[in-house]
């Protein structure tokens, strides 16, 4: 390959790359055989055609759309690991488009972050206070677990908090039935505060069997916009009343369930407890001393660096709230924030991930972390393996190489700056 590089500013470099045909013919190679599996050849296996038959029967478009994908990923991570860059906003201009060109030419313009500059950060020490977990935690915390294991009986008594109404319910607004307001035998442990304020309060002391109205009113903040702040009726039908049982803890518990004696089963669950609590210390601290440091760093980011973190930041969160059936327009009335303010903090937030993660990736090249090849392996192993599934083999200088090398390379930053910082 031959590599162009040219920096237009301080905060913009191009890089204009012309591919051998070598790189490409193992970059198709590779792609092919990743489709080979599934492309069916008449007279062979799948997976077992030549590669040369598996090209003719697939899009050549996307073909080489996948070739050039792979190539320019490739020499991204590759590149920007040997420049020493923080790199954001690629634009990749591909060449003329001709299908099989030999020696294709790609164009690839970016924004960078200049050098980040720490300054004093080696006299910053902070003190870690290790959590104390007492007694009542390890009880709370085994009463969790009990109520887990607790089986659900049906009892023939007025329902009261902490049981579970097993109900048919319609909710209505101005007299017809609204979105996601219906269902039946639905299961609703009392105590919960799934529903909105007076649902479950309006069940407890009824019966088996009884049917009534509860009249109620939709938070102000509720995120379905439509609901927010309106009177509405649901009709009820109690259809049965369960209790839980939460099992005795005994020796024979421990022992049946985990295997452990009584006096085991607590040692495991407080052991269990100080990690979890000391992990969320160790978060915590390191959110506190990432905070110290960036206010003596030197970060000259790009204003258009920054928009662009923030939309895609944005772009994430709703897509994360989509799928929960919730708007960020829905978050910030519950939040008791304007659309103005909620912006506001998500753009800030963003803002802070992107200095964070900068002077995570500086303070990697001031202690000289370097992350061994034999760590990298391991980890794709773990994530892409299985009992009966050999993960693909990983090229180094691949860009999938240098995800997993920067994702490792953060970790241990973390755990440097805890050593490092910590009196």
């Amino acid at each position: 390959m031959k590599l162009n590089k040219q920096e237009i500013s301080k905060t913009r470099w191009e890089y204009e790359a012309i591919f051998d045909e070598a790189e490409v013919a193992e970059a198709k190679a590779r792609i092919l055989e990743k489709l080979a599996p599934n492309v069916k050849v008449d007279g062979f296996r799948k997976g077992k055609a030549p590669l040369v038959m598996v090209e003719n029967r697939v899009n050549q478009m996307e073909l080489w759309q996948d070739v050039m994908e792979s190539l320019v990923n490739d020499l991204m991570f590759e590149q920007i690991r040997k420049d020493s860059l923080a790199i954001y906003n690629p634009e990749v201009v591909p060449d003329d488009g001709k299908i099989k060109n030999a020696q294709p030419t790609v164009k690839i313009a970016f924004d960078v972050v200049p050098n980040v500059e720490l300054t004093d950060y080696k006299k910053l020490k902070v003190k870690f206070a290790e959590p104390k977990v007492e007694a009542k935690d390890v009880d709370e915390l085994i009463d969790t677990i009990l109520t887990e294991k607790a089986n659900p009986v049906e009892a023939k008594r007025e329902i009261k908090d902490g049981d579970i109404a097993v109900i048919d319910f319609v909710g209505k607004k101005d007299g017809k039935p609204f979105k996601n307001g219906t269902a039946k035998n639905y299961q609703l442990k009392i105590g919960s505060h799934q529903f909105i304020e007076g649902f479950e309060e309006g069940i407890v002391g009824h019966l088996k069997g009884d049917k009534f109205e509860l009249t109620l009113k939709f938070p102000e903040n509720y995120f379905e916009v439509e609901l927010a702040g309106k009177p509405v009726v649901f009709e009820v039908e109690l259809k049965k009343v369960l209790e839980l049982k939460k099992p005795e803890l005994t020796n024979e518990l421990t022992k049946k369930l985990w295997g452990k004696d009584l006096a085991e089963f607590k040692a495991e669950v407080e052991k269990s407890l100080t990690a979890q609590k000391t992990a969320e210390a160790k978060q915590k601290l390191l959110g506190e001393i990432l905070k110290e440091l960036r206010k003596k760093a030197k970060l000259q980011i790009p204003e258009k660096i920054k928009e662009g973190q923030i939309a895609s930041s944005k772009a994430a969160l709703e897509n994360h709230l989509k799928n929960q059936g919730l708007t960020l327009e829905g978050v910030a009335k519950m939040s008791n924030l304007t659309p103005e303010e909620m912006d506001k903090k998500q753009a800030e937030e963003a803002v802070e991930i992107l200095e964070n993660e900068l002077v995570i990736e500086q303070l990697a090249k001031d202690l000289a972390i370097e992350i061994p090849d034999e760590d990298i392996k391991m980890y794709h192993e773990m994530a892409h393996g299985g009992y009966d599934h050999k993960p693909e083999k990983l090229r180094k200088g691949s860009s999938e190489w240098g995800q997993i090398s920067h994702r490792l390379s953060q970790e241990q930053v973390a755990r440097t700056i805890l050593e490092f910082f910590v009196k």
